[in-house]
C-alpha cells in the first residue's frame, strides 16, 4: 500500500573539533542556575525516496518534505546530510557510514530522516513485519521474496539503533507499517536533569499498519511546527522531549488527517536503552526561567529600531511578533486594507503559531533578547487554521490587466479588453478531497450529487477504475462537484471561519492565473512544467501542488481539474465589460463559467484565457474548484 515519508531522527552526542561549523556547536542547558553541557555535536542524515523504478507510485512530495525538514533542523544547529533515491544496499551503506563517522561518541546528537513508501507483510503464522521500501523493490503481491530481499526490515532499524554508542537517539518514520521493536505510549518521564543522563532509543511513526499516508505529509508539517515553535513543550520548561514531541504529533496528525492517521510513539524494548528522553532546546537564550521582571529590549524591523514600550508599526495587513528567531504570535488588530498605525504598548491580542489559541497580554522581551515585527505585504501567503482547517492562501493585490487573448487558438469569446480587479485572496491549491470531505462529514449534507447511491462518481461505491484515477489519494483535487456543491462548501467555510468565502469571479480567476505575467499558460509557455493535461496526466488527476507555480505562487491554475467561477456564462460579456471594475455577469443564462483546463484537456483548452462553461448541476470528473476570500 502507498504510505509515504519515512522519517528517522537519531540524535547522538560526540566531540567537536570545528565548533564554529553548523552541527559542531555544543548545546548547553541551565539546571538550577548551573550550566550543564547536553550535546557536543548535532548531525542529521536525511534519506528521501521519491522516484521508484519497480511498480510503486512515485512520491514527488518527499522532495519538499526533505527540504523543509532540512531547513528546520539547520535552524536547530544540526549538520544535515541528504541522500536521495536509494536501493537497499545504498541505504545500508548510508546508515553504516553515518553511524561510523558520528555515532561512536557518547556526546553526539545525530538525526536520520528517511522518506518514502512503507509496507507491512503478514506472515502465514499471523505475525506482521514492517518494511521500508527501497526504490527498486517490487510489488510484494507479485514477488514477496524479492520484495523482502530489497526492502529494509524493521528489525534492521533495531540493529542500527543498538550499534550506536551515542546516549540519545530518536527515530521518526513518516510511514504506516507494523513494528514490534518499541513499546507505544510510554508515560511522561522524570525531570529534565534525569532525562539528560540516561540512554534512550525512541521511535515515532506517522500512523499504524494498514493506514494510508498522503504524499503531502501532515506528519512532516506538524514536525516542522514543533521544531520551530514552543507548541510541543507541554510543561513549558523550555525543552521539548521526545515524549512530548510524540504526543504533540499524535494529537495533531490525528486531528488534521480527520482520524485517517494515528501516529504511534515509544521507546525500544531494551532495558538498557529505555530510561532517558531525547531533548530539544526550545529557547536557546533564556533556558533558565526565573521570576524576575522582564527587562527592556529592542524592537526592530530592518534598520528601524524602536524602544520597547513605545513602538509604532505601519502595516497594511498585520505583523508577526518574534523574540530572537522564535515566532511568538501575530498581531490581530491590524486587519484593515488601509495603512494604519497601531501603538503596541500595553495589552494586545495575538495568536500562537500553529494553533487556534488566542491570548491577550503584554509583549515580553527578556534581557539579551531582540524583538522585531515582520510586516506582511500584499500578495503574501497566509494559512487559515480556524476550526482545525489548514488552507493555504495567497493575497493578491488588485490592478488593471488585459483580459482575454488574441492567440491563434483563441475563440471568438476571448476578445482582449481591459478590466480592473480589487484586492482579494485566493486558495493556493485546488480544494482537495481531504478538505471537501470534512465539509461532507460535518454537515451530513447531500452534497455532492456524486456521493448519492448509484452515482457513477460515488467515492464509496464507485468503480475501481474511477477510484484509481481520482480517489486513491486524498491530496488530489475534489472532482464531480457541481457549481451548487462549490457554493455550498463556500457557505459552510464562511460560517466556520467568519470570513467571506466565495467562488472567484471570472475576471479575478484570469487575473490570478496570469500571475502578473504574459504567458500562454498559468506561469509558463511550456505546459509540461506547470500542468497535468492530456499529454502527461496518465488519464487521471494528481495531488495538488506537484507542478511549478505561476507568478503569484498559485498551483494548478492550468490543468489537473477545471475550476468553477461565480459568473453566469455569456459569449458576448467581454464586449460589455471593457474598462469595467470588478466585472461579473450574474443575469440571464443557464450555464456557469469554468476555467483552467484539466487532466483530460488538450493544451489549447488549458490556456489562461480559454473560456468554457457547464450547467450548474454538472458534476464531471474533470471539474473542481478553488475559493476566493475577501473581508
Amino acid at each position: 500500500m502507498k504510505t509515504k515519508t519515512l522519517l528517522f531522527l537519531f540524535i547522538f552526542i560526540s566531540s567537536g573539533l570545528f565548533a564554529q561549523q553548523r552541527g559542531l556547536k555544543p548545546v548547553s542547558i541551565k539546571i538550577k542556575g548551573k550550566q550543564v553541557k547536553l550535546y557536543e555535536q548535532s548531525h542529521a542524515l536525511l534519506i528521501g525516496n521519491s522516484n521508484y523504478t519497480n511498480g510503486w507510485n512515485n512520491l514527488p512530495g518527499v522532495r519538499e518534505d526533505i527540504k523543509e525538514v532540512k531547513e528546520a533542523l539547520e535552524k536547530n544547529d544540526f549538520n544535515v546530510i541528504v541522500k536521495q533515491n536509494l536501493t537497499k544496499t545504498q541505504t545500508d551503506k548510508a546508515f553504516s557510514d553515518f553511524i561510523k563517522k558520528y555515532g561512536d561518541n557518547e556526546n553526539n546528537r545525530l538525526l536520520f530522516y528517511c522518506a518514502g513508501h512503507g509496507y507491512t507483510v503478514k506472515s502465514k503464522y499471523g505475525g506482521e513485519v514492517g518494511y521500508l521500501v527501497s526504490i527498486d523493490a517490487p510489488n510484494p503481491n507479485k514477488d514477496k521474496a524479492e520484495f523482502q530481499a530489497k526492502s529494509i526490515e524493521m528489525s534492521q532499524i533495531e540493529i542500527y539503533a543498538e550499534r550506536i554508542d551515542s546516549k540519545h537517539a530518536i527515530f521518526f518514520f513518516d510511514a504506516c507499517f507494523a513494528g514490534s521493536i518499541f513499546a507505544m505510549r510510554d508515560p511522561v518521564p522524570a525531570i529534565i536533569s534525569y532525562k539528560t543522563k540516561k540512554p534512550v532509543r525512541q521511535f515515532i511513526t506517522s500512523g499504524s499498519a494498514n493506514e494510508t499516508v498522503p504524499d503531502k505529509s501532515i506528519f512532516r508539517e506538524q514536525f516542522v511546527i514543533a521544531l520551530t515553535s514552543n507548541n510541543a513543550d507541554a510543561n513549558k520548561d523550555g525543552y521539548m522531549t521526545g515524549t512530548e514531541l510524540g504526543k504533540f504529533l499524535q494529537d495533531n496528525v490525528v486531528n488534521y488527517s480527520y482520524e485517517n492517521q494515528h501516529p504511534q510513539y515509544g521507546k525500544i524494548r531494551n532495558k538498557f536503552l529505555d530510561k532517558g528522553d531525547f531533548v530539544f532546546l526550545i529557547n536557546k537564550k533564556n533556558t533558565d526561567y526565573t521570576n524576575e521582571e522582564p527587562k527592556t529590549g529592542g524592537l526592530k524591523k530592518g534598520k528601524t529600531v524602536y524602544k520597547y514600550g513605545d513602538i509604532s508599526i505601519n502595516t497594511e495587513i498585520g505583523g508577526k511578533i518574534y523574540l530572537d528567531d522564535k515566532y511568538m504570535g501575530t498581531i490581530e488588530e491590524n486587519t484593515s486594507d488601509n495603512i494604519l498605525e497601531k501603538q503596541l504598548t500595553g495589552s494586545h491580542t495575538y495568536k500562537i503559531v500553529g494553533t487556534d489559541e488566542t491570548k491577550t497580554g503584554n509583549i515580553t522581551v527578556y534581557e539579551n533578547q531582540t524583538a522585531y515585527i515582520e510586516i506582511k505585504s500584499k500578495n503574501d501567503d497566509f494559512t487559515v487554521t480556524e476550526a482545525g482547517l489548514n488552507i493555504k492562501m495567497r493575497r493578491i493585490k488588485g490592478g488593471t490587466f488585459t483580459m482575454g487573448s488574441n492567440d491563434s487558438n483563441a475563440d471568438s469569446d476571448e476578445t482582449p479588453h481591459t478590466v480592473t480587479v480589487s484586492n482579494f485572496a485566493i486558495m493556493k491549491y485546488e480544494v482537495t478531497i481531504e478538505q471537501y470531505m470534512k465539509f461532507v462529514n460535518a454537515t451530513n449534507s447531500n452534497y455532492p450529487e456524486w456521493l448519492e447511491s448509484g452515482s457513477q462518481y460515488n467515492i464509496k461505491t464507485g468503480t475501481d477504475d474511477y477510484y484509481k484515477k481520482h480517489v486513491d489519494d486524498y491530496s488530489k483535487p475534489i472532482v464531480g462537484v457541481s457549481w451548487h456543491n462549490a457554493v455550498a462548501y463556500a457557505k459552510w467555510l464562511s460560517k466556520k471561519t467568519g470570513k467571506n468565502w466565495r467562488l472567484p469571479t471570472e475576471a479575478e480567476w484570469e487575473y490570478a492565473a496570469k500571475g502578473g505575467e504574459n504567458y500562454k499558460y498559468a506561469g509558463s509557455d511550456n505546459i509540461e512544467s506547470i500542468a497535468w493535461y492530456s499529454g502527461n496526466s496518465d488519464s487521471g488527476t494528481h495531488p495538488v501542488g506537484q507542478k511549478s507555480p505561476n507568478g503569484y505562487g498559485l498551483y494548478d491554475m492550468t490543468g489537473n481539474v477545471r475550476e468553477w467561477c461565480q459568473d453566469v456564462y455569456t459569449s458576448d460579456f467581454y464586449s460589455e465589460s471593457k474598462n469595467a471594475t470588478n466585472p461579473i455577469y450574474e443575469e440571464s443564462g443557464s450555464n456557469r463559467v469554468i476555467r483552467g483546463g484539466s487532466w483530460d484537456g488538450h493544451s489549447e483548452y488549458c490556456r489562461s484565457a480559454n473560456r468554457s462553461n457547464r450547467t450548474p448541476s454538472n458534476s464531471d470528473d474533470n471539474i473542481g474548484f478553488r475559493l476566493a476570500e475577501t473581508n
